[in-house]
């Protein structure tokens, strides 16, 4: 994992403590967490299953035989 990652990672982890305690403090409702985060999440899960499929890819790339030209 790159650093840069790792902030963006730790930063949404902030994020999310934020909006929690604002949520147990109520300074805002439990749907305004969900519509907020809902967005957030159905993002990521279309990144990680992007990424899951060209990592599948790339191992069946490299599954494949390797061809050699002798000349």
């Amino acid at each position: 994992m790159s650093v840069i990652c790792g902030l963006q990672l730790l930063q949404r982890v902030e994020d999310l403590l934020v909006t929690v305690s604002q949520t147990l403090n109520m300074e805002l409702t439990v749907e305004q967490l969900v519509q907020h985060y809902s967005d957030t999440k159905n993002e990521l899960e279309l990144k990680h299953n992007r990424i899951a499929d060209e990592g599948l890819q790339l191992v069946d790339r490299l599954n494949q035989p390797i061809l050699i030209d002798d000349r």
